[in-house]
């Protein structure tokens, strides 16, 4: 169980450094597997400000460069759902190769990398078209 939460904190802090230097306001988005559904908590006041469903068994999460979107990998929808971080609303669903768990992006935010646990494989998806580019 401590690995388990210790993993959750190192992901959390993860999101939450990312969006530290896109605006004053640091949201952190943390995935609820067993709900289907992210929560977004104001980092300093600890609110929540809004639940998102997002797909089933929402595992990585990791947010564009700017800021302005947030990719949540949906295990078991094959999927990766894209949050507007100005709306807190999902603006998109993407096909994402068989079981998403892990995902990173690349530092101009045009590809999304993402580790398809079952497959043994990476996806690579174009952000802009959500098309998937490779199979590595």
């Amino acid at each position: 169980m401590r690995a388990f939460l210790l993993a959750g904190l190192i992901l959390v802090a993860a999101v939450a450094g990312t969006f530290a230097h896109a605006s004053a306001e640091v949201r952190v988005f943390v995935t609820n597997e067993k709900s289907n559904d992210v929560t977004v908590i104001h980092a300093a006041s600890g609110k929540v400000l809004k639940t998102i469903p997002v797909g089933k068994r929402p595992r990585g999460v990791v947010a564009s460069p700017d800021g302005r979107r947030v990719y949540v990998a949906n295990s078991d929808s094959n999927t990766v759902a894209v949050i507007d971080t100005a709306s807190l609303t999902v603006i998109k669903t993407v096909a994402a190769g068989i079981d998403p768990e892990g995902m990173a992006i690349s530092k101009d935010g045009k590809l999304l990398y993402i580790a398809n646990e079952s497959e043994l494989a990476v996806t690579v998806l174009e952000v802009e078209s959500g098309r998937a580019v490779a199979k590595l």
